[in-house]
């Protein structure tokens, strides 16, 4: 039983630290596809620097953070997107409609 613990600790560390690199690494392929079709910088800068700065931050100083931060920055980061991307999904079709 005790040493059960560590071991749920240490796996729970890895997801941490792989998923915040997935999700990194999926808003980083994001962007490059997104400049890559002619996107303005600063439109995809918007969203790439903080879905690539935040999970960067979780998986590369998770001792640095408390537990719960560890799950609300990426949760956060993620629910902001989407977000946004209504926003401006809602904003384009406005404008296409006028």
């Amino acid at each position: 039983m005790t040493a059960g613990i560590p071991c749920r600790a240490a796996g729970l560390a890895t997801a941490v630290w792989a998923l915040a690199g997935g999700l990194a690494l999926h808003h980083a392929a994001h962007a490059v596809t997104a400049l890559r079709f002619g996107r303005c910088v600063p439109g995809v800068a918007v969203r790439a620097v903080p879905g690539i700065a935040i999970p960067v931050l979780v998986a590369v100083a998770p001792n640095a953070l408390a537990p719960w931060l560890l799950v609300l920055l990426p949760a956060a980061e993620a629910i902001a997107h989407l977000l946004y991307a209504r926003t401006l999904s809602a904003r384009r079709r406005k404008a296409a409609a006028a």
